[in-house]
């Protein structure tokens, strides 16, 4: 499996992950936990020794989309920012922000509907299985990592649910016409900078 998606093309690689992410962000929450629970059912019945060595891949970092070391979103974000003639950086600095603009002082953090709670589909009390947190509790999270990247740079958070070319250029202009008094924090979630 992780052959194959090593041998896509990029653009064969960024069509099949558009068709995955709209697969499951429009899947019903029933069908979602039913996927989540056979998933969890799988991996309590592998041997322990398949457990560590799926534990030690993921430790070093080769995680999402079938062993590539970026999510489909950072990987179709990259390509689109390098097609507007820009170089991002991935995993900048001590703050691992997802991608980095040096032209534009731009941050750029792409936040999974799952991984970050999009509050669109989850309620704030809901634990997360993997994060051992509560949506509530994933937010703040963010909030404080947020604030700190502010400190720095220009921000914009492209949820997975919304992302598209047109959204990215949308934010880059509305974060580029803001007050340069201090730095700007645009999101996706409202579309509003804030």
């Amino acid at each position: 499996m992780k052959q194959y998606w090593e041998n896509l093309t990029d653009k064969e690689y960024y069509e099949l992950c558009l068709e995955r992410s709209h697969f499951w962000s429009n899947m019903s929450l029933n069908e979602y936990e039913s996927r989540c629970a056979n998933f969890k059912l799988k991996w309590e019945n592998r041997p322990d020794s398949e457990k560590e060595d799926l534990k030690e891949i993921y430790r070093k970092s080769i995680r999402k989309s079938f062993g590539c070391k970026e999510s489909w979103i950072e990987k179709a974000c990259k390509t689109d920012l390098n097609k507007l003639g820009y170089k991002p950086l991935s995993q900048h600095s001590s703050l691992f922000i997802d991608l980095y603009v040096p032209e534009l002082n731009l941050a750029v953090e792409l936040y999974g509907t799952y991984w970050h709670s999009d509050p669109r589909k989850y309620d704030e009390s809901i634990l997360h299985p993997h994060r051992k947190l509560t949506s509530k509790e994933i937010w703040n999270k963010d909030a404080k990592k947020q604030n700190e990247i502010l400190k720095y740079h220009n921000l914009i958070i492209i949820w997975e649910r919304d992302y598209s070319l047109d959204v990215l250029v949308r934010s880059i202009q509305e974060t580029n016409l803001a007050s340069p008094k201090g730095f700007n924090l645009w999101t996706s979630l409202t579309s509003l900078k804030k």
